[in-house]
């Protein structure tokens, strides 16, 4: 019986880590019936998402589209293994899109219909977590804007930037193209604990699967890794309104490792936005929480609360900015006099 696995996303829930996992792990896989297709140019499968969303290409790579598109290797695919007892993987953060736009349900799952079995599969990180993880994804690539507003706008819209944060509207959208028995959603709270990371929660989905432990590991298990939220927040405030460059946000975070201990967690909240937040997704959640669980008993999210220890930015006081502003200067200095 052929299968064919889309994992679509979340964004921000270790879906590189698993992509490039699984990428360099292609040959071995393909011995146990598991066919991690190659698609340039990453080792995702955006490129499949490209008749609907405009897949991103990495600066400087030399790409031209396949002659006949992602409908053609759609096509391929079902040719290859839809009539075998073979399982395709396929990975596209792309898939699961909010905004500014999205992939047309239906004709996805038109797409992969030759295969004997379809799975949908859907991780999700709760939303106190998963915003300010969009927010510093995109401090990563340009300058945000300020985040009381990307805040405001994310609550008011059920998106940050362009991802679902909504998740029964998300689930909505998905079943205008595929049967609620074909979604699986996981917590991703679930794969960081699990003994083999994302990369064995995905595999124990397949029968057959080999361990994870006996695949090569890339990038120590971790990739595409966000910076500290407050490091990053604060660098954002010195650097306005261009990017921070990364050797700032490392030193506005080692400041801040300073100011509240090596060891503590930051968030980029204000108390007040944080009870908006849990006030505001909580019911949603648990809404959404009792339609899964009628086709995947047990489902839950994971409460929507911080540790009592996190560190927001309410609690950056002026002795913060004087010690960063020490810590700038002496490095001027001491670049000055080596030049």
């Amino acid at each position: 019986m052929s299968r064919i696995i889309l994992h679509i996303g979340t964004h921000k829930t270790a879906t590189t880590t698993l992509q490039q996992n699984l990428h360099a792990n292609r040959a071995e896989l393909e011995k146990h019936g598991i066919i991690y297709p190659n698609t340039p140019p990453s080792t995702g499968h955006h490129i499949l998402a490209a008749d609907w969303i405009d897949p991103i290409i990495p600066a400087g790579f030399d790409f031209k589209m396949p002659e006949g598109g992602p409908a053609k290797m759609w096509r391929d695919l079902a040719d290859d293994h839809a009539k075998s007892d073979r399982t395709v993987f396929i990975s596209a953060e792309a898939f699961s899109r909010g905004a500014p736009k999205r992939m047309d349900m239906k004709a996805f799952r038109a797409l992969v219909e030759r295969f004997d079995r379809i799975e949908v599969v859907c991780v999700l990180r709760d939303q106190l977590s998963y915003l300010q993880s969009v927010y510093m994804q995109l401090l990563k690539n340009r300058m945000p804007q300020p985040f009381p507003a990307f805040f405001n706008e994310s609550l008011a819209s059920g998106m940050a930037a362009g991802v679902w944060i909504d998740f029964g509207a998300l689930y909505d959208h998905v079943l205008t193209g595929f049967a609620a028995t074909e979604v699986r959603f996981m917590s991703f709270n679930d794969l960081k604990v699990h003994p083999a990371g994302v990369v064995g929660a995905m595999l124990d989905l397949i029968p057959g699967a080999p361990p994870a432990s006996s695949l090569r590991e890339v990038n120590g298990g971790q990739s595409n890794v966000s910076p500290d939220p407050l490091g990053g927040w604060t660098a954002c405030r010195i650097s306005a309104p261009q990017r921070p460059k990364p050797r700032l946000i490392a030193q506005t975070t080692a400041i801040v490792k300073a100011e509240f201990g090596d060891d503590c967690r930051t968030m980029i909240y204000t108390n007040q936005e944080v009870d908006r937040l849990i006030e505001h997704f909580t019911p949603m959640n648990q809404e959404f929480e009792q339609r899964v669980q009628q086709v995947q008993p047990g489902f839950k999210l994971p409460a929507l609360r911080p540790k009592s220890t996190d560190i927001g930015r309410d609690q950056i006081k002026d002795g913060f900015w004087l010690k960063l502003a020490r810590e700038m200067y002496r490095e001027q200095a001491s670049a000055s006099q080596a030049g």
